[in-house]
């Protein structure tokens, strides 16, 4: 019986391992043309994500290192390249510009090859580039070098979206920050989360930069930033939002779940690329990105991350504790959100996470008077290191309060951590006669969604 069963379990093993994506020996193959170049290959096994690099070796005899030529050089790949791609009885192609990516240029007999790789559709490249204006058109690339353009390509924060996957599958972690909620935040409707173990159970893919007022607009937004008179403005966030806004009135996480009104800029959004869960991060979605990997109050390296906050950070109307913007407008510190990017990123390559603008998340805030709902939400237990698993925040019952991380520009950087909490109105537009303009967004969504 032993030994049916061991012979069943490898085959099943070996059928498990026959399914894996891959690219046939020999198969590829670039051959240049009149107008335009052709890559070829056969996939293998199952459906998978495929990229295409194209790389060049400057020994005619192609015994030197092959180092990539660079997304600035390749520009965009048609055909089967840098997409989900199906087995077929037939080689997939692809097909390669070179006057249009890079003209002038020219490569030798021997020097230029492309190398193929199948990705697991539950493993994807670390970036996916979303088109904000073309129907389907999300696209993914293994580093920012190989981004169509190049990592500057101003597309990136006007027309298109760039998005980092998130390694977060199973990995438990400390959400908030030890001590109880409030503690140095008396009074105030900042809120520290008291320390509690979490795990997700799902990678995701995160904006790497706030939505600027640009993707905002063709995303299908109407844009209502305070800030539009910058000669960049089409570069920073925009602000001024409120999930009424951007998700819809009476749509409410988690009740709701991630249905969106039919009108909202989400929904539109949705409609062009796919991505049925395209929508605000969570709370712990939002955080474990900041934190990108770090068990600090700041992302990655704090004294490093302090110094970059201190660039954006306004105490109160004060500008004694901060340091120049980087403002490409001028070199004094300005009251206003600055271009998306403008600092250094975290470790995992994510921009303005802490400082610029305030993020919205999903999750009703559960500060204050809510405090009771947000612990209920959490695992029982959970003061003696239970695991609450992919948390949704306090409920929405008679609580219209959402929260927003990340502080802004308008706020001390001491502020502006991983952990420190806020909320306020479901409508932020409403208030002070609609110049809270420091309350942008960030978008988020699930590997699985993404990939299909």
């Amino acid at each position: 019986m032993k030994k049916m069963f061991f012979a069943v379990a490898s085959l099943a093993f070996c059928y498990c391992l026959a399914l894996e994506p891959g690219i046939e020996e020999g198969s590829v193959k670039l051959e240049s043309g009149e107008n335009f170049w052709t890559v070829t290959y056969t996939l293998t096994g199952m459906p998978a994500v495929v990229t295409i690099d194209l790389q060049t070796n400057t020994l005619a005899d192609a015994t030197g290192d092959w180092v990539s030529i660079g997304g600035e050089n390749i520009g965009f790949l048609g055909g089967e390249a840098n997409k989900t791609v199906y087995v077929t009885d037939s080689p997939s192609t692809a097909y390669w510009f070179p006057a249009k990516a890079c003209p002038g240029k020219t490569f030798a007999a021997g020097t230029l090859r492309a190398e193929v790789t199948a990705w697991p559709t539950n493993i994807p490249p670390n970036y996916m580039v979303v088109d904000l204006l073309a129907r389907n058109m999300v696209r993914w690339y293994a580093t920012t070098n190989a981004l169509p353009g190049g990592f500057a390509n101003p597309e990136y924060k006007t027309t298109k979206m760039v998005m980092r996957k998130i390694p977060a599958k199973n990995v438990v972690w400390m959400m908030g920050s030890p001590g109880k909620p409030s503690d140095d935040n008396t009074g105030s409707s900042l809120t520290n989360s008291p320390a509690h173990k979490v795990m997700l159970t799902e990678d995701y893919y995160i904006g790497i930069y706030e939505v600027t007022q640009s993707q905002y607009s063709n995303m299908g937004g109407e844009n209502v930033s305070l800030y539009t008179n910058e000669v960049d403005a089409a570069l920073r966030p925009a602000e001024r939002l409120s999930p009424v806004i951007v998700r819809g009135k009476n749509y409410m996480w988690h009740k709701d779940g991630h249905e969106v009104a039919p009108s909202s800029p989400l929904n539109i959004l949705r409609g062009r690329c796919g991505i049925a869960d395209m929508d605000l991060p969570s709370e712990a979605q939002w955080e474990y990105a900041c934190r990108a990997g770090s068990a600090t109050e700041c992302q990655g390296n704090l004294e490093g991350t302090i110094k970059n906050i201190k660039k954006y950070a306004v105490v109160h109307g004060y500008a004694e504790e901060a340091e120049n913007t980087y403002d490409p407008v001028g070199t004094e510190m300005l009251t206003r959100p600055s271009v998306v990017g403008s600092k250094s990123p975290n470790d995992w390559g994510i921009y303005d996470m802490l400082g610029n603008v305030y993020e919205l998340c999903l999750d009703a805030s559960g500060i204050g008077a809510n405090l009771e709902a947000f612990l209920e939400s959490l695992a029982d237990g959970w003061e003696n290191g239970a695991v609450t698993v992919d948390p949704k925040g306090a409920t929405n019952e008679g609580n219209t309060r959402i929260t927003k991380r990340g502080g802004s520009f308008r706020d001390n950087y001491t502020e502006s951590t991983c952990r420190v909490r806020n909320d306020g109105s479901n409508n932020y537009a409403d208030g002070l006669d609609g110049k809270l303009g420091y309350i942008g967004i960030r978008l988020c969504c699930s590997v699985k969604e993404a990939v299909k």
